[in-house]
């Protein structure tokens, strides 16, 4: 069955945690398999552009394992693999190129591994994990002027102040592990709505019960329940009916959301609408997720919890930071810096994200390969509706005519859920795929 794979022999040789540096420009494709070599015993780090690869070698030296999308950067990523993996003083730097742009078979050559327009994404991953798991760990420096000179065309001029962005990651990564924020980091309604999810005794009248302690999270799933995705004959002004319209479970799920709005903090305009986005997005993919889920044998609850969650790590790093700003603590802010920074830095953010919040049994007990997949499938169409595409232009690893028929009945809902929590927003800012003209 694609995508069940099973690496005995994935992990790392050595008991320290080996670097992986994840070139990938598409998103949920850089996600996906970020999270895959996280599972195995990791430390990814990722990268969207070619200066994202230049400020990660210059913070964490030369990885162990190199992962990069041959569009990242064209030819020179050949260049710019070998160029490392010759910079490597210790051990050996497995260096893996994803070429979609040939149509050669696969092939090796001074140590760099080329995969050729793989099929299908469980395929690439599991390739990947294969190549990988020969790993020797110990990062080593790296000499980014020499390195730059490796590569020909001039193209990985520094775009940000990632400096100072990554020092803030550190500030940001100590403040949430002593608790020092002010303002909940955990969340009652979510811990409630989890609760009473997992209960098989909870009634309607029980989930309206805790609704109606939460005046916001109320009138949010009465306007949900009244959209023309899931109204009636006629409106309700009665929780207990909105809780029957939309279902136990549906309801439940849709708390989860709700009580992640209490996230959307500070008076700085650009990082409250980013966090908005952000979280509309994903749960846009959350929905799409748990449609999907069936028609690749995953299971739609965890699918939803991964896909609504995946992000939850950059959202708490964006809450911080304007918490940070209206303390003094930092009285400008460096969104488009911030971004690239936690694009970067994404799995580290995830992992202390769910840990601090109780979830990490959830998403790493619960969801498999299956599960990643159909999120990974979820989050590609959230980011492509967000840009506009029509649902028949979707390509994808593993998006089949039937996905795509899934997607668009489900996307009324999502959309209409997601604009009555979060409001209208615009494309995902961390959304780097490259956009299809119309």
């Amino acid at each position: 069955m694609e995508g069940s794979i099973t690496h005995s022999n994935a992990k790392p040789t050595s008991d320290a945690a080996p670097v992986a540096l994840l070139a990938e420009p598409i998103s949920p494709i850089r996600w996906h398999l970020g999270r895959s070599l996280s599972l195995v015993g990791f430390e990814v780090f990722g990268a969207g552009t070619l200066s994202d690869v230049f400020h990660t070698l210059a913070s964490v030296g030369i990885p162990d394992v190199l992962v990069m999308n041959a569009d990242l950067a064209g030819t020179s990523s050949y260049e710019l693999a070998r160029g490392l993996r010759s910079m490597r003083t210790t051990g050996s730097v497995p260096a893996i190129i994803v070429d979609r742009n040939v149509s050669d078979e696969p092939m090796s050559h001074d140590g760099v591994h080329v995969i050729v327009g793989p099929s299908s994404l469980g395929g690439l991953t599991d390739s990947i994990l294969h190549l990988a798991s020969t790993a020797t760990s110990g990062a080593a420096p790296c000499d980014l002027a020499a390195l730059k000179q490796l590569v020909a065309s001039n193209t990985a001029d520094l775009e940000y102040d990632l400096d100072r962005a990554f020092r803030l990651y550190n500030l940001v990564l100590k403040r949430l592990k002593s608790g020092d924020l002010p303002g909940p980091v955990s969340n009652p309604l979510m811990e409630q709505a989890r609760t009473l999810i997992n209960d098989p005794r909870t009634t309607f009248h029980d989930l309206a019960e805790c609704v109606r302690t939460h005046p916001v999270a109320a009138a949010k799933l009465l306007a949900i329940a009244n959209s023309p995705a899931y109204r009636g004959a006629y409106p309700t002004t009665s929780v207990e009916t909105a809780v029957g319209r939309l279902g136990l479970h549906e309801a439940s799920r849709l708390l989860q959301a709700i009580a992640l709005r209490g996230y959307v903090v500070g008076s700085d305009k650009s990082l409250r609408e980013a966090i908005l986005i952000r979280l509309r997005h994903n749960l846009v993919a959350a929905i799409v997720a748990q449609a999907l889920a069936p028609l690749n044998e995953a299971d739609p609850e965890a699918s939803y919890a991964v896909a609504l969650f995946h992000d939850l790590g950059a959202t708490l790093m964006l809450y911080t930071v304007g918490l940070m700003h209206d303390e003094g603590e930092m009285p400008t802010v460096d969104l488009a810096g911030l971004e690239a920074a936690m694009r970067t830095r994404h799995h580290q953010l995830e992992t202390l994200a769910m840990d601090t919040l109780g979830l990490s049994d959830l998403l790493l007990g619960q969801a498999g390969n299956l599960e990643n997949q159909v999120v990974a499938q979820s989050l590609h169409a959230a980011d492509a509706m967000d840009q506009g595409q029509d649902a028949d232009a979707f390509t994808f690893y593993g998006l089949h005519e039937e996905h795509i028929e899934v997607m668009k009945a489900a996307m009324p809902k999502a959309r209409y859920a997601a604009m009555a929590i979060f409001g209208s927003a615009l494309t995902h800012p961390s959304s780097d795929a490259p956009k299809k003209s119309k």
